[in-house]
């Protein structure tokens, strides 16, 4: 399972910041641990201002149409700006795109209409590529790798990373608790320091 570490995280949000969409689009899928085609269906109407939260349609699941997820918006943190921030910035940017006012999508190609997945992944590969990282963690579900690993490693607990990583069952976070060589490292010179 491939995902970013924060320094890579970062190193990929300096090059995408020169487009406010994909900075949303990256802000948005690490907090929420949206998968690309979550962050790419996402609409005007899912921004939520009223009640403080992101509307998520999760696309992997049985029901025809997904299952909707009600997600509040998240503050400022390391990276320096909120969800909120993020998304109104790019709202500003996005007024002024072809197709602007006939689209209902959050996040336009550009084309005007909405983003498809598969063009955001294009996209994404670029941008992990200016951002020096490896080959294989240049598709956008690394991002999504990240979000759940970040939280286990934080010690979120489990069930609580599978809520929000919208898992179906506990079973699926087995590849994320598997400790970093990193955590393993930091955890042994804890135990035989002093």
């Amino acid at each position: 399972m491939k995902y970013l570490e924060p320094s890579e995280l970062q190193k990929l949000l300096q090059v995408a910041a020169k487009s406010k969409r994909n900075t949303a689009m990256i802000l948005l899928s690490y907090r929420h641990g949206l998968r690309a085609s979550e962050v790419c269906g996402l609409t005007l109407e899912d921004v939520d201002e009223a009640n403080g939260r992101l509307i998520v349609t999760a696309r992997k699941t049985r029901r025809k149409g997904g299952t909707k997820f009600y997600e509040s918006f998240r503050p400022k943190d390391s990276f320096g700006v909120s969800d909120l921030a993020a998304i109104h910035s790019w709202l500003k940017e996005r007024a002024m795109k072809p197709g602007a006012d006939s689209s209902n999508a959050l996040f336009l190609s550009r084309e005007g209409g909405g983003i498809l997945a598969h063009s955001w992944s294009l996209a994404f590969k670029i941008m992990a590529r200016q951002a020096g990282l490896p080959k294989e963690k240049t598709h956008p579900h690394c991002i999504r790798h990240s979000t759940a690993m970040t939280m286990v490693d934080r010690g979120v607990p489990l069930h609580i990373v599978s809520g929000i990583m919208r898992h179906a069952s506990l079973a699926s976070l087995s590849p994320y608790v598997v400790p970093s060589q990193q955590s393993i490292d930091a955890a042994a010179i804890r135990a035989f320091s002093k």
